[in-house]
């Protein structure tokens, strides 16, 4: 459980007028990747904002991603075992995880996770998303995201000193309370190097 904090963190710069990527605050990552600092395994070096929810249905949109993060990685050394030289399966889901966290602890620090599209929330799920906090969120972060299900493809090998992740949030839907967020995510480095994969979570809403 990390220390909350009554003040309400910035997570992010300022969309740019170009529409480009905006950084997540590094301090706000920082404490996100709290837990994993003690074993040196917080390999997430930055994290940015590609896409937002904008609270749109339409049958064309079907196929976007609600919500896209992105982030830099540098893996120095294996926590488990003598290096391998390459980006690997255990690595693949540490990975994952760190920028699923920063993901979703920004929707809710920035208040995001209400602008869902309204046509698959219902009404009073959205009720119990506007109240979550993020004091909430930081105090559960570790024992209330579980992951239901995975799926993992390795296709070139990634060099782990740098190499970069993205996240996207396909679509979300609520069952017996619980949030459930479909998710795919990308890994890839300078040479070519590609991983990717399908991840389902859940987040209890318990008063859903």
């Amino acid at each position: 459980m990390l220390n909350n904090s009554s003040a309400r963190p910035v997570s992010a710069e300022p969309l740019p007028a170009s529409g480009a990527p905006r950084a997540i605050a590094p301090a706000f990552v920082a404490r996100i990747l709290s837990p994993y600092q003690p074993t040196r395994t917080d390999y997430l070096r930055s994290a940015s904002v590609a896409g937002l929810p904008d609270g749109k249905v339409s049958p064309e949109r079907d196929g976007e991603p609600i919500v896209i993060t992105q982030g830099r990685y540098c893996i120095p050394g294996s926590c488990y075992i003598q290096s391998t030289g390459h980006f690997n399966a255990v690595e693949f889901l540490i990975c994952y995880n760190q920028l699923a966290y920063v993901t979703f602890g920004h929707l809710i620090a920035e208040r995001q996770l209400d602008r869902l599209p309204r046509g698959r929330v219902s009404a009073s799920c959205r009720a119990a998303l506007e109240a979550l906090s993020i004091e909430t969120f930081f105090a559960n972060q570790l024992s209330s995201m579980f992951i239901l299900k995975t799926e993992t493809r390795f296709k070139r090998v990634i060099d782990p000193s740098d190499f970069k992740g993205e996240l996207f949030v396909r679509s979300v839907f609520y069952r017996h309370g619980m949030l459930f967020t479909d998710t795919e995510c990308r890994f890839t480095d300078s040479s070519g190097g590609e991983a990717e994969g399908n991840v389902l979570l859940a987040y209890p809403l318990r008063t859903c």
